[in-house]
């Protein structure tokens, strides 16, 4: 169960990703505030709803761009195939 919660807070390099904790976070505050009115018939303004939701599409779309930015030790590689290589970096062929 560890080793799961640890993957699913990771990112891509397998380091913590604070973007995922922050939308877990903001998932927490959703589903409190969804008790909150549903059980206890707590009233909030329609603006905190709106903001906990934004706050939340916006935090999965910064997860997203995490899974398509891996992080590569050379980017610059003059290597022929590498992605962000620059043609004049690379070694003539002979």
């Amino acid at each position: 169960m560890k080793e799961f919660l640890k993957s699913v807070f990771s990112d891509v390099d397998n380091q913590g990703s604070s973007k995922r904790i922050a939308t877990f976070i903001i998932l927490l505050l959703i589903v409190f505030t969804v008790i909150g009115v549903e059980f206890f018939h707590a009233t909030f303004q329609a603006q905190i709803w709106e903001d906990l939701k934004y706050t939340f599409w916006l935090c999965l779309g910064f997860i997203t761009s995490e899974k398509f930015t891996n992080r590569r030790p050379d980017v610059t590689s003059n290597v022929e195939g590498i992605v962000g290589g620059r043609p004049d970096d690379r070694e003539p062929k002979k």
